[in-house]
């Protein structure tokens, strides 16, 4: 396929601004913010940058296939023809998204407790003591539980909020979401614990635990009488 543009994708740059703003006082949570309001709608749609058939036809077979090096080969390589200035502006993006998943490794390590957004429905996932992810449409399963490092509005509209603590086990387990400013045209079902996110759903804070780990103890579930203000703890 080539050397791909975003082979030399600078991350020292963007990873020292991130930390400079947090060095003066800037919370992780407004930073995460602004370069998702900044960068979360830079790609387009893949079908609008691969118009020549040939090109449309590899690049979906390689979405299917999980082949993301050759998928974002051929992604950039059209954008690039396309538009020049989008080009560069992802290439900056995708240095953001890269820098932004250093961050939240730092952070995870600093972390004490995951939080999960809920319904009833799932708590029969739990039932044996470990986590388990749903059987999908498809019939299969993702293989992971998706929490958060923090709170954030996806546990707010939930009915329960899930709060577990990391202990040894599950720091081990967790596999964090890498994020990316290139598309990542997947259904929710079609996610896999090691496929990327795009940075539009960085302020997830993504954290994977794989199915049959033990869910700690002093886990709790809270139901959620009143929606509180967002990036409040219980």
């Amino acid at each position: 396929m080539g050397e791909s543009p975003l082979d030399g994708v600078g991350v020292d740059g963007p990873l020292r601004e991130l930390r400079a703003k947090m060095d003066a006082g800037n919370g992780i949570r407004q930073i995460v913010k602004e370069v998702v309001e900044k960068y979360a709608r830079l790609a387009e749609d893949p079908e609008l940058i691969l118009i020549e058939t040939s090109e449309a036809n590899q690049y979906w077979l390689a979405v299917k296939g999980k082949k993301w090096y050759e998928a974002d080969l051929l992604y950039m390589n059209g954008l690039k023809r396309k538009d020049r200035a989008k080009f560069d502006s992802v290439i900056e993006a995708e240095g953001r998204a890269r820098a932004l998943t250093h961050v939240f490794r730092e952070q995870f390590a600093q972390c004490d407790v995951l939080w999960r957004g809920a319904s009833w429905e799932e708590l029969e996932g739990y039932k044996n003591g470990a986590f388990e992810s749903r059987i999908e449409k498809d019939g299969g399963r993702r293989g992971y539980k998706a929490l958060s490092m923090w709170r954030n509005e996806y546990c707010n509209d939930r009915e329960l909020v899930i709060k577990v603590p990391i202990n040894d086990a599950i720091r081990r387990a967790v596999k964090l979401a890498t994020y990316t400013a290139l598309p990542r045209p997947l259904q929710p079902f079609e996610e896999r614990i090691g496929d990327a996110k795009e940075i539009r759903h960085a302020d997830e804070t993504e954290c994977r635990i794989p199915d049959h780990t033990r869910v700690p103890r002093n886990t709790t579930i809270h139901v959620r009488v009143e929606k509180p203000p967002l990036g409040t703890d219980m």
